[in-house]
């Protein structure tokens, strides 16, 4: 029994040389297909075909589930995916599996640093540290770690040791610099920048940090000490300028502030978008107050000398000009701006509204007809070309313009109510009276209380002794919302006198030569009309006397003082 029980027990522990041969062949076959099926899935995720490689991989786990290389790959690919629980999985079996392995190491700590795992990275950061003393990469990743666990003290220690590896650079104490700062250690934060200087004394912007650091901290006798400075260290430096007038303007020295800003303009190496922020602040702060206007129109003659060939220049200096009605003047700057710049819709805006204002139609029926080249679907530049081919009694290229411009407008129910109403007039300018009516009809569909359509509209019906109920409920309704129109109560008196309400037109009609300071001769041939129907014969004659007089009356005047007698208009 014994014997056997030996006999057995040297069995199990022993085998035959062909044995332990065919295991051997069957290791090196499972090599092989690994590499094998390992090249495959890498040509495919290199190919970008992640869903196919991954699957390879996780083959390759069969083969083998402790390749640590194919669990590195894998935690690429779920990393990519936005699977961070399988990343972190896959990457902790890599390191696991080799954990001697440098750069497992770094994938897992990036992953736990993406996932915001951020203790679980410092780990992994300090060991690579140990493994790689001299890797300065590792001590960058170990702060950045160390600041999101929002440690900025023992950041701060990593980044002395980095400073010993690499040696003092500027972006590194700059970043130390910052982190002072954040602590609240202003000393530290200067004795940091003090580092730069001595590392590079002739750069000016090194003192620039310093000045605004000793500003920071309440010492301003030492920040004004290093700004004079770097006026001597560089005379022609603007940007010292602009320090030292926001310097002292804070300190409420005004005169000596606008001294510096005054050398800061007139330096070209100032760009011109600082310049234009602090024109913004002089165009809001001046408008009541006549000084800092004086001095904002001064700093305005500076920049279109200094900044000749800049848009934003003349831009700005014509808003200074436009807001204080200097509109000519403003004109003439948004005019040069659009030469330097043809591709600001703001200039063109602004040249578009003032010559409207200005009523100089032929120049906006041109340039609106410019600034259409360079936005043909913009339909502020239809619209006002409307308006001057109206003026210009260019009545086919108005209508054009309008119904084109009307196509471009976009949830902006205002604006499609005024095209309709410029089309209404354009049409009734034509005669085309079916059109005019549809026109209104449709702007009042956008917006049914505007008084100049409401106005308008019932004059015009009035003129054709056409719907004088609706022409009187229309102009009713003009006057409520604008009570005090002389016009408005003209047309208003002027329907009810159509619809024979001679006593209700009188009272109205006295009341718009009232409030007029000037009556208009069309209001005063109204009134005679009113006054002939009340059988005020003289006074009507007196006020048809004084229409003619006015001008603008009827060409039937001369015949109602001649007859003395009321004569009917026309229909057109």
């Amino acid at each position: 029994m014994c014997f056997l029980i030996g006999l057995s027990g040297c069995h199990a522990r022993k085998s035959t040389s062909s044995e332990s041969g065919g295991q051997r062949l069957l290791s090196e076959k499972k090599d092989i297909a690994l590499k094998h099926l390992l090249i495959k899935a890498t040509t495919e995720k290199v190919l970008g075909n992640y869903e196919e490689a991954e699957k390879i991989y996780l083959e390759c786990l069969n083969l083998d589930a402790k390749s640590a290389v194919t669990h590195f790959e894998l935690s690429g690919i779920y990393l990519f995916k936005r699977s961070e629980e399988k990343a972190i999985e896959h990457a902790e079996k890599a390191v696991t599996h080799n954990p001697n392995n440098g750069w497992y190491k770094t994938n897992l700590a990036v992953i736990y640093q993406e996932s915001k795992l951020y203790e679980k990275a410092e780990v992994l950061y300090k060991e690579l540290i140990t493994l790689f003393p001299e890797r300065s990469e590792y001590h960058f990743t170990l702060a950045e770690a160390y600041l999101y666990q929002g440690k900025t003290k023992e950041a701060l220690e990593v980044y002395d040791a980095i400073e010993k590896i690499l040696g003092p650079s500027t972006d590194l104490i700059i970043h130390k610099h910052k982190l002072y700062l954040s602590l609240g250690e202003g000393e530290k934060a200067i004795a940091e920048i003090q580092k730069l200087i001595d590392q590079d004394p002739a750069n000016i912007g090194f003192y620039g940090l310093l000045a605004d650091l000793y500003e920071n901290e309440g010492n301003d006798s030492k920040a004004l000490e290093i700004y004079n400075k770097i006026v001597k260290i560089d005379p022609s430096n603007g940007t010292v300028h602009l320090s030292l007038y926001e310097y002292y303007r804070y300190h409420g020295n005004q005169d000596k502030a606008l001294s510096e800003l005054t050398l800061a303009f007139e330096n070209s190496t100032v760009d011109i978008d600082t310049k234009m922020q602090i024109m913004l602040q002089f165009f809001t702060n001046s408008e009541r107050n006549e000084k800092v206007k004086a001095q904002g129109y001064g700093l305005a003659d500076i920049l279109i000398d200094v900044h000749a060939n800049e848009a934003k220049s003349f831009s700005i200096y014509g808003d200074f000009l436009s807001r204080d009605g200097k509109l000519k003047e403003a004109l003439q700057m948004f005019k040069k701006a659009a030469g330097l710049d043809s591709g600001k819709f703001p200039i063109w805006s602004q040249i578009v509204f003032l010559e409207s204002d200005l009523k100089e139609f032929e120049l906006l029926e041109k340039d609106t007809q410019s600034a259409l080249e360079v936005f043909p679907t913009h339909p502020t530049f239809y619209f006002f070309n409307g308006i001057a081919n109206i003026q210009l009694k260019n009545y086919d290229k108005a209508i054009e313009s309008l119904l084109a411009g009307k196509e471009m407008v976009f949830d902006n129910a205002q604006l499609q109510a005024e095209f309709y109403q410029y089309l209404g007039d354009a049409y009734h300018a034509k005669k085309e009276h079916v059109k005019s009516d549809e026109s209104y009809d449709r702007s009042l569909e956008f917006n049914r209380y505007n008084p100049y359509v409401l106005n308008n509209y019932s004059y015009y019906l009035s003129q054709r002794k056409e719907k004088l109920a609706l022409a009187e409920t229309m102009a009713k309704e003009a006057n409520n919302q604008v009570p005090d129109s002389p016009n408005f109560i003209d047309t208003y008196g002027w329907v009810l006198f159509l619809k024979g309400n001679f006593q209700e037109a009188e009272t109205l009609l006295k009341k718009a030569i009232s409030l007029s300071a000037s009556p208009n001769g069309t209001i005063l041939e109204h009134f005679g009309d009113v006054l002939f129907k009340l059988n005020k014969i003289e006074e009507a004659i007196i006020s048809w006397q004084k229409a003619k007089e006015t001008g603008g009356a009827s060409q039937l005047i001369e015949e109602k003082i001649l007859k003395k007698y009321y004569i009917e208009p026309t229909i057109e």
